[in-house]
This record gives structure tokens, C-alpha cells and sequence, in this order.
């Protein structure tokens, strides 16, 4: 029977397996698409041996007032408003209609992140395959049938489909965006996706993954 760990136990376990990595990164997008606000280290469970990750505790996700996943990383802080200087996320997301949704959702108790700035080629396909028609369908036959429910999900969907546009961007004029899935385990790669966390004047940290994100505070 498979031995499962939080994920706040295990970080250099999971550091040291490029598998892990990875299926780190693929909850996190599934977590973009469905609005996942409460993706702490604790709400997911590891397998190390079966090199498997489990999100559980998921009653914060399908919501419809969240409509970009980085609109997450507001709420998180409590941000009524928008600072200019975070109208423009680090990968070149413009979120200026963030506001409306900011004064609804300050003070939420959400833990977020950016969108990653890093995906591989097989992400980046099964979202690019992904419709909006097939999301209704899921959140359908999970009971999920609100109008407002669904169309947030769709817009959720749109977000990631725009934000891989941004990467493409990005790996064509030379910084490292797209890589292949068996490169997760590259010093470039990691670097990537642990760089030095930014802040800004309110104080938000700007975390673009659950690994960079939680290793700083379980890791040691």
C-alpha cells in the first residue's frame, strides 16, 4: 500500500526526484483551471516510492468569483487594490480589470501563486488540447451545473491557454520557458523555478510555484 506524506515532510525528497517535480507542476495547473484557493503545504500528499502527488481538501476550488488564477496571490494578502507596479505580472500578464474582483476578495483566506514560468511540451499540449466544453462536462458530472461556476473555469482555462502564448513568447527570444518533460531534472530547470523570490511595495511575494513557494518555509 502506497505510504503518503505531506507534502511539508518531504521536500527534499521531492527535490531529489525530477518525477515529482513535475507532477508538483501538473497539480498546480490542474489547481490554475479549477481555481484551487487553499493549495497549502499540507493539502497535498506525496507518494515518494510511486513518485505520485495528491491534492486532497479541495472544498476552496469552482469558485466563480475568481476568474485568472493569479488573481489568487491578491486575495491572499488582502489586497484591495491594484499597485501599479503589479498590473503586469513578471511573465508579461496584464491583469487591470484585477480590481473589481480585488475589493470582493480582500482579505479571503486563499493561498496562491503566479502561473508557472516554467512547462514542459506535454503540459503545454493537454492544455492546448483541453476545451471549455470538456471543463463544463468534468464540473458537470462532479454536481457543479452554476452558470457563474462554469464560465470562471472557462476563463480560468483561457488564462493558462494565453499564459502558454506568453511562454512560447519567451522561449523564442532565449529564456528558458518550455522545456522537455525529461528535463525537470536539469540545474537550469531548477533554477528556474526557485530564483530569488521578488516582493513588492505591498508586501506580496510574488511565489510562481507551490516548490519555490513552500520549500522556503518546510524545507530546513
Amino acid at each position: 500500500m502506497p505510504a503518503f506524506h505531506a507534502g511539508k515532510e518531504c521536500f527534499v525528497r521531492i527535490m531529489e526526484d525530477p518525477q515529482l517535480i513535475k507532477k508538483m507542476f501538473d497539480l498546480q495547473l490542474l489547481d490554475a483551471i479549477t481555481g484551487q484557493a487553499d493549495r497549502h503545504a499540507a493539502n497535498y500528499f506525496i507518494d515518494v516510492e510511486g513518485h505520485a502527488v495528491w491534492g486532497i481538501d479541495n472544498d476552496q476550488c469552482a469558485g466563480e468569483l475568481v476568474r485568472h488564477p493569479n488573481y489568487l496571490i491578491y486575495a491572499q494578502h488582502g489586497v484591495a487594490e491594484l499597485d501599479p507596479e503589479l498590473e503586469r505580472h513578471p511573465n508579461g500578464v496584464l491583469l487591470k480589470d484585477a480590481k473589481d474582483v480585488l475589493k470582493e476578495s480582500a482579505g479571503s483566506a486563499v493561498r496562491g501563486v503566479w502561473l508557472p514560468p516554467v512547462m514542459d511540451h506535454d503540459q503545454i499540449a493537454s492544455i492546448k488540447r483541453l476545451t471549455g466544453d470538456e471543463v463544463e462536462s468534468c464540473m458537470r458530472d462532479c454536481g457543479l451545473s452554476g452558470g457563474g461556476e462554469i464560465s470562471s473555469a472557462k476563463a480560468r482555462l483561457q488564462s493558462l491557454k494565453q499564459h502558454i502564448n506568453v511562454l512560447e513568447i519567451r522561449q523564442e527570444n532565449g529564456h528558458l520557458s518550455i522545456i522537455d518533460p525529461n528535463d525537470w531534472a536539469l540545474q537550469t530547470t531548477r533554477d528556474r523555478l526557485i530564483p530569488q523570490t521578488q516582493s513588492t511595495s505591498q508586501n506580496i511575494t510574488l511565489n510562481t510555484n507551490y516548490l519555490q513557494r513552500d520549500v522556503a518555509i518546510w524545507a530546513y
